[in-house]
């Protein structure tokens, strides 16, 4: 009586059929009250679901539909946007578990391809004027948001949440209160910044109340004749132009608001390279032109 009462009949429970899209559903009501990412889990959903169908029982998912997807998304985009998609997917079949929807996981044996497409884009000089004269030209919002990304290595998402209660005019600070990894830092206001947000009117909610920034980026990169640069790559012309101000690579760490060093290294040589750029404009200040002087010197200190 006592088996019967907790259903132990000697053999499994069938779990009840549940869809693809009720997985994700349900993980999309969790991910948006405790993940800082939440919109990004609506694309990588989508391409899942393109290869696995929307109306799959979740419980008949294997390991190599999973692997078909990959195979198919590899000739599409590169390695870490694939990860990313099954990072995803492992972490929601985590969570169905932890539901009681399904003890079935098809992603416990899927490995990450091999990332290899780390980007260190960054602006030279002419681009940096040319863009600052396109994104003068409005809209309005265009210049102080690309003056604050340059300035601080914020994200575009944290500058575009950003109030007029998160900029500190008495301690000269910018407080990023909803940060990628979810922990709060503070940003240092240089002179520029604090000439920015003084010259700005106050109002009510967000500092940057934009319609359509993609599109004004986009116009802006046309006007200024750059090509191939993202808004995501003014974090390393933040981070590039500490680096070779000589700024040390933990205090870069920290700014940037990364975890750990892995990410921040890929700055370390430019350290290297603007010194080395610095030791050799002494060449110049040295060479002596007119050969007979050299030869000269060359007498004052004979080999032996």
């Amino acid at each position: 009586m006592a088996d019967i009462e907790r259903e132990n009949f000697g053999f499994a429970k069938k779990e009840k059929p549940v869809s693809f899209s009720e997985m994700v559903n349900m993980y999309f009501e969790w991910s948006s009250v405790h993940h800082q990412s939440h919109v990004s889990y609506i694309g990588y959903c989508n391409n899942l679901m393109a290869t696995l169908g929307k109306d799959t029982h979740i419980q008949s998912i294997t390991q190599q539909d999973i692997e078909k997807h990959i195979f198919r998304r590899r000739r599409e985009v590169k390695p870490a946007t694939i990860n990313r998609e099954i990072s995803a997917l492992k972490h929601m079949y985590k969570m169905a578990g932890e539901w009681g929807m399904t003890k079935h996981n098809p992603t416990v044996n899927i490995r990450k391809l091999r990332e290899e497409n780390i980007r260190t884009r960054f602006l030279n000089d002419d681009e940096r004027r040319n863009l600052i004269a396109a994104c003068s030209e409005g809209p309005w919002y265009l210049l102080p948001i690309f003056l604050t990304a340059v300035n601080t290595g914020m994200r575009r998402g944290e500058i575009l949440s950003l109030t007029w209660n998160d900029i500190d005019t008495k301690n000269n600070v910018i407080k990023i209160l909803k940060s990628k990894s979810g922990k709060t830092r503070e940003i240092p206001m240089n002179a520029v910044l604090k000439d920015l947000f003084n010259s700005m009117e106050k109002t009510d909610g967000n500092i940057f109340q934009v319609n359509e920034f993609k599109k004004s980026w986009t116009t802006a990169l046309k006007r200024a004749g750059v090509a191939n640069l993202r808004f995501h790559d003014l974090r390393h012309e933040f981070a590039s132009q500490l680096v070779m101000a000589n700024v040390d690579i933990r205090t870069v760490q920290e700014l940037l608001g990364h975890s750990n060093l892995k990410m921040v290294m890929r700055y370390a040589h430019l350290s290297e390279a603007h010194k080395r750029e610095a030791v050799e404009k002494l060449t110049k200040l040295q060479r002596m032109s007119d050969k007979e002087e050299l030869v000269k010197v060359i007498k004052l200190f004979p080999g032996e």
